[in-house]
């Protein structure tokens, strides 16, 4: 019997297989799939045996993703496992090599781990045999856990997106190095790369000559060197940068200085910018380089949550001012903030030091996180007045005294039509009088209360249902009993509301067709 006409179209049949391996689409990278997608191996193994029709496609889904180099070396009959280790041992003909490269072609993302079982004589070898020529030549992304040379072995031209997580927990693997400076050679056309290691001199040069890079991962980087950041911004195509482990240099940080080489737009591309570092002075430092920048995200994390007391409260103020200033004057796009301050908790940031802050009004998602913010009700009525496109606002303090009250949160009710999720410390041990709430907000969906002190369920529920009558979710620290029987009682009253606009609607109903 004649196959039917679809069956003859290979783009169908791709299409097809490619459901069924669960390949990414075209809007995703395989760095975004989770490790439980494999694909229904079977199905496609069936598919690839039953005609030569659908032998190809089939295959080509099957070898799409590969868990584990060895299934491709098995291929090659020299390959054997000897003692505990698999080796490469003995003639390799050229039919061999046929078979292996007409599986290896296929293969476009690859989990790689040659740190167990796999000699490291085997990839020096295969290098060797095929003239140092790319073992997987159109491989499009690698997740690797190296602990020995073999990724050198299988970076290809085609190489898009890499993930390197090295094993160790001290995160030092010397082996990664020469990987990442023959990147740029090796791999022109990356686009996304991860590095969670330590960072050797030499390696940090190869990066700003990835000139195609778009998304840039270093964490755990342990960088001394704050050139670097610099270094980086000559990369056209830099949109998301994330280094994690920026250290501050034993000797006393003053400034870099800015040449002439920077009169160009630094970092053009660059929207989304998260860095960590102990020390708030290395922010301003590595800012130096902006003027005006369309950045569009920023976050601001410690690389640890240690308490230093050997810190001075005051000078850590003085800090976080000027990286607040920094940022309100050189970031007037941005929308994205996020700041986790380390201080060593016995003094809090005042007002003052985020006031800056307030002359930015594209903000649509805030989230200051610092020991202790004690914001009274006016400072909370400027900052919604200042950010009116706010959809998230997060001020965390979990230490020190409540200035605010309930009464705050008429502030975003009046200020932040937008606003959806709201996380605040407030004094709710006094309700206002409900005849003060006249004015309400439809959107905001979730409030975390944090550490809030409530003396009545009812009232404090009553009232923040008024105000915010499609509030859903309420979130409390330590499991608050009360603020729990708040949150059933705001559920309770949108089931009255909504069952007596059910029998409004019934009512008119009956009038209409009377």
């Amino acid at each position: 019997m004649k196959p039917h006409a679809a069956l003859m179209n290979v783009d169908i049949l791709h299409e097809i297989f490619a459901h069924l391996a669960l390949l990414p689409s075209r809007h995703e990278t395989w760095l975004q799939l989770p490790e439980s997608e494999k694909g229904n191996r079977t199905v496609l193994l069936s598919a690839a045996l039953s005609c030569k029709t659908l032998s190809s496609p089939a295959l080509d889904a099957l070898w799409w993703k590969i868990d584990d180099i060895c299934h491709l070396l098995h291929v090659l009959p020299a390959f054997h496992l000897s003692g505990q280790d698999y080796v490469l041992d003995g003639h390799i003909t050229e039919q061999d090599w046929k078979r292996f490269d007409s599986y290896a072609k296929r293969v476009r993302y690859l989990v790689f781990h040659d740190f167990c079982t796999i000699h490291s004589s085997v990839f020096l070898r295969l290098a060797q045999l095929k003239k140092f020529s790319p073992l997987i030549p159109n491989v499009q992304a690698i997740s690797s856990r190296p602990g020995g040379s073999g990724l050198l072995s299988v970076l290809s031209t085609s190489l898009l997106d890499l993930d390197i997580r090295p094993d160790n927990s001290d995160g030092i693997c010397p082996t990664v190095w020469p990987c990442l400076e023959a990147l740029p050679d090796t791999s022109p056309n990356l686009r996304t790369l991860l590095v969670q290691a330590t960072l050797s001199p030499t390696s940090l040069k190869a990066f700003p000559r990835m000139s195609n890079i778009q998304c840039l991962y270093l964490l755990n980087a342990r960088i001394h060197d704050l050139d670097f950041f610099y270094s980086l911004s000559k990369l056209e195509h830099l949109k998301l940068l994330v280094i994690s482990g920026f250290e501050e240099p034993t000797a006393t940080i003053t400034t870099l200085k800015v040449t002439d080489a920077w009169t160009a737009q630094p970092f053009p591309a660059l929207r989304k910018l998260v860095i960590t570092s102990d020390a708030p002075s290395v922010f301003s430092v590595l800012f130096e380089i902006f003027q005006h920048h369309p950045l569009q995200l920023l976050d601001l994390h410690p690389q640890s949550l240690r308490i230093d007391h050997t810190l001075v409260a005051s000078n850590l103020s003085t800090e976080w001012s000027q990286v607040i200033r920094d940022i309100s004057s050189k970031f007037c796009s941005l929308k994205d903030l996020t700041i986790v301050g380390s201080t060593n908790g016995t003094q809090a940031p005042l007002f003052t030091v985020f006031e800056p802050l307030l002359g930015m009004h594209e903000f649509e998602l805030i989230d200051l996180d610092f020991p202790c913010l004690p914001f009274s009700n006016a400072d909370l009525q400027q900052v919604a007045s200042a950010w009116p496109k706010l959809i998230k606002l997060r001020l965390t303090g979990s230490q020190g005294p409540l200035n605010a009250t309930l009464e705050a949160l008429m502030a975003f009710a009046v200020g932040c039509p937008k606003l959806q999720d709201l996380s605040l410390g407030f004094d709710a041990s006094y309700t206002p009088s409900m005849g003060d709430v006249s004015i309400f907000s439809d959107e905001l969906k979730t409030l975390d209360v944090q550490n809030s002190p409530i003396h009545s369920a009812l009232s404090v529920a009553r009232y923040l249902d008024r105000m915010f009558p499609n509030l859903e979710t309420i979130h409390a620290n330590d499991c608050n009993s009360t603020w729990s029987e708040v949150g059933v009682l705001i559920e309770m009253f949108r089931a009255v509301r909504m069952d007596q606009k059910a029998r409004d609607a019934g009512v008119m109903e009956r009038a209409r067709l009377a």
